[in-house]
Order: C-alpha cells, then sequence, then structure tokens
C-alpha cells in the first residue's frame, strides 16, 4: 500500500504520477550552451504544452522550492493550476551564490561554467516575458547554518547578526543583482519573480526519517543549533524568524531599488506552522497557495 504524505495529500505514488505527466523527458540543449560538470539537473519542458492551446512560457530557475522531488513544488503547482509552459532549470539543493557566480569545482579543482550562462542561454533563446527564481534558503541553511550561530554558553548573542547581514545584503543580494543585470541585458523588459520564505520549524526532521534516529536528506537546521547548545525549540524558532525577515527585507529592497521589473513574493503569511513537512519543504498544498500568488503576481506584471 502506498504511504500517505498526510491525511490531505495525495500518496507518494499519485505524486509521482502527476510529476511524469506533467514534464516531459529533458530537451536537447542548443549546442552552444553547455552544461556545468556536476550541476545535473535537465532543462524540462511541459509534457502537455503541445496538447493544449499555447501558453505563456516562463524560464524557471532555483532550488528546491521549484525541484522537490518528494511533493509537488511551486512549478508543479503553477503548471497543475494554471497551465504555463515552463522551462525548468531548478535543481533542489542549489545556492544564490552558485546560480550568479558558480562556486562548483571538480576533483582537480576545475571550474565549471558557472550556472548563470546556461540561465542566459535559455533567456537569449526564449526572451520570456517573465523569469521566476527561487534562491537563497541553501545559502543559510545546512553545513553553513552554524556560522550564523553563537555558542549559547559563550555569553554573546545567540545569532551573529553582522554575519546574518553580511550574507543576505552582501552575498544574496549580490547574486540577485547579478542574475537580474545579466537578463536584463538581453531584454530590460523581463520581469523577474523571485519569492521569501515562511518560518520554518527546526525540529530535526528530515525528508525521510527512520526508526532509531535514522534520517535521510536533512536535518539542515537543528544539528547547527543543538552543536552551540540551543537545544529549545523556541529559540531555534526566533532564530529563524529573524533571518527569514532579514531575507525578506533585503528582496523588498531590490523591489525598490533596483531599475528593472524586479518583485518578490512574500510567503509568511500563506505558509502555515501545520505546513511544514520538514525543515526545509511544506506541503503540496501548501506549494500550492504559494503558486497561486505567483501567479496573481505574474498576471499583473504581463498585464501591466
Amino acid at each position: 500500500m502506498a504511504k500517505k504524505l498526510n491525511a490531505s495529500t495525495p500518496t507518494v505514488d499519485d505524486v509521482q504520477k502527476l510529476k511524469a505527466m506533467l514534464w516531459a523527458a529533458p530537451t536537447a540543449r542548443d549546442s552552444s550552451i553547455s552544461r556545468p560538470p556536476g550541476r545535473a539537473a535537465p532543462l524540462f519542458r511541459a509534457a502537455s504544452a503541445a496538447a493544449r492551446a499555447p501558453a505563456m512560457t516562463i524560464v524557471a530557475e532555483g532550488d528546491s522550492w521549484f525541484d522537490y522531488p518528494p511533493g509537488l513544488d511551486i512549478l508543479d503547482q503553477l503548471k497543475l493550476r494554471h497551465k504555463y509552459d515552463i522551462v525548468k532549470l531548478a535543481q533542489a539543493g542549489d545556492t544564490i551564490e552558485n546560480i550568479a557566480f558558480g562556486t562548483l569545482f571538480d576533483r582537480n579543482f576545475g571550474r565549471p561554467e558557472p550556472q548563470i550562462n546556461v540561465l542566459m542561454g535559455e533567456v537569449d533563446r526564449i526572451r520570456p516575458r517573465v523569469v521566476l527564481l527561487s534562491g537563497g534558503g541553501n545559502d543559510v541553511a545546512g553545513d553553513q547554518f552554524a556560522g550564523f550561530l553563537n555558542h549559547a554558553d559563550s555569553g554573546l548573542p545567540r545569532l551573529r547578526m553582522t554575519h546574518v547581514k553580511d550574507v543576505i545584503h552582501g552575498v544574496v543580494k549580490k547574486a540577485f543583482e547579478r542574475i537580474a543585470g545579466e537578463i536584463w541585458k538581453i531584454d530590460s523588459t523581463i520581469a523577474i519573480v523571485t519569492h521569501g520564505y515562511g518560518y520554518p520549524i527546526p525540529d530535526g526532521t528530515a525528508v525521510f526519517n527512520f526508526p532509531f534516529g535514522y534520517r535521510f536528506l536533512g536535518p539542515w537546521l537543528r544539528p547547527a543549533l543543538v552543536s552551540k547548545n540551543i537545544t529549545k525549540l523556541g529559540d531555534g524558532k526566533e532564530i529563524l524568524k529573524t533571518i527569514i525577515d532579514e531575507f525578506n527585507t533585503m528582496l523588498a529592497g531590490l523591489q525598490t531599488n533596483l531599475t528593472g521589473p524586479f518583485r518578490f513574493v512574500d510567503l509568511r503569511d500563506t505558509i502555515k506552522t501545520r505546513d511544514w513537512v520538514n525543515e526545509l519543504h511544506v506541503s503540496s498544498e501548501s506549494y500550492g497557495r504559494c503558486a497561486d500568488k505567483f501567479h496573481e503576481l505574474i498576471e499583473s506584471l504581463v498585464v501591466a
């Protein structure tokens, strides 16, 4: 019997069948565009695009909120609910720093072509009216999260706010600025739509959780908190709330200050505590509500 994701969602088998219907096999990339080694995400396109009336094509790049294999992510829901034709470059686990500048290297310390070149190749080829970006979460979570924290026994503030601001208003902001600038070199009218995140629950839940404490794909937050003797869930939630608010403040600033059409979707009120299925991801239903907010913004931009 297939395992239920939860009482209100399809089975895991149902989700995988839906995804198979939504996305065709990887399409052939233009021969002039090479994919960096180690950046294995294929370029996907709507499987059903040819079977329906032509739809607006969107290029989407980013992390697991656009590429979440165990559930229906934002891109899946945009297709299901709103019938967009989407060229998907996103890969779970990617950082916005890698997308913008390239942080990968091979075993011989060679640097592959930055992912931004692949993205710009598709933007130039397709000339979409809208590019969707999802990124920044992995620049903070995971192995690097401990660097944002002071030890609870040190007498220092538990959150290193100077470091938080340096990363979010420095590296992450510059990454968004570079991606936007390169897109607008191709066409200054292309609208860029990105998003903030909701407030995660750092309770140690991974994507797959097994008996005797075995976990797979995560957790990404609680290990760092516990390593710094920050063991109360409420303290961890407050730390994450501060970081997420800072991230949304940065995006709001870009929306105000960039000269081109750059917009962000604030998801803090859309995503509820009950929506989190692990430390970094929400339920398929919640991603559906997020997709609805994307759709509303996209429609306003296209009509305008």
